[in-house]
């Protein structure tokens, strides 16, 4: 019986692969077979993961994608390198808080160009019969922000908000090519982040998150998961979704 989640012969873009929930999903992508394409603007940490993939002809690129003049140059490279793309995954983002009062356009704007400018440009390139293959599955890491949104988190909860709302146009336009666009919002995860905030938080705070995500914090590997079955031929009728992987926080 062949596996559903075989990503044998695929090929994949991730953004934000030098940690968090992109360095897992980089690792569990290729340990499912695909070759990698990791981008994240730290070559260190990209060499590293390098070192650390299953299989063979992963590469990685160092760019900034807050510079939307960029991102094509790096698509057209990616694919002139390794071929045209069967899946893509954005997991690169910014999750700062800030009070609504300190929320400028500036602020707004640097949040916006990772978390959702760089997300819509990425998806209008690789839904190209150039960059991509018939049949790819483009994944958005969102946010349970976008429809939970705490204090502090108007900017962030409002770029994974559009994040979402672009889902089912863009489907839409890309399914007579039988391509799949989906997102993953996730509730806390044991990220980086996750482990900043445990140092600056108040225990009430800790405590709140344990209640009500009653099944506990996400590991990353389970995030990276989650976006593996929206990227694998399991899923291949799942299209314009966001996928709540929340540990109960939604319940």
């Amino acid at each position: 019986m062949s596996n559903p989640m075989s990503m044998i012969g695929k090929h994949i873009l991730v953004t934000g692969a030098s940690q968090g929930i992109g360095r897992a999903t980089a690792k569990q992508v290729a340990a499912l077979g695909a070759e990698v394409c990791a981008v994240a603007r730290n070559e260190d940490k990209l060499q590293t993961l390098m070192a650390e993939l299953e299989g063979e002809g992963h590469c990685y690129r160092c760019v900034d994608l807050s510079d939307f003049t960029a991102i094509e140059p790096l698509m057209k490279e990616i694919v002139q390198v390794s071929g045209k793309l069967d899946g893509l995954v954005h997991a690169a983002g910014i999750a700062n808080s800030m009070p609504l009062k300190m929320t400028t356009h500036s602020y707004l704007d640097k949040m916006f160009r990772i978390n959702f400018f760089a997300y819509a440009e990425l998806l209008r390139l690789a839904g190209k019969k150039k960059y991509s293959n018939d049949g790819a599955s483009f994944v958005g890491v969102s946010s349970l922000a976008a429809q939970y949104g705490n204090q502090g988190q108007t900017a962030y909860a409002a770029s994974k908000g559009a994040m979402d709302s672009m889902l089912r146009p863009v489907a839409k336009e890309l399914a007579d090519r039988k391509i799949r666009v989906n997102n993953v919002a996730f509730s806390m995860v044991d990220t980086e982040i996750y482990k900043n905030f445990l140092v600056t938080a108040a225990q009430n705070e800790i405590e709140t998150i344990n209640t009500y995500q009653y099944m506990g914090v996400i590991e990353v590997a389970d995030a990276a998961n989650a976006i593996c079955f929206l990227l694998s031929d399991a899923c291949r009728y799942i299209t314009g979704t966001t996928l709540m992987v929340d540990g109960g926080l939604a319940g």
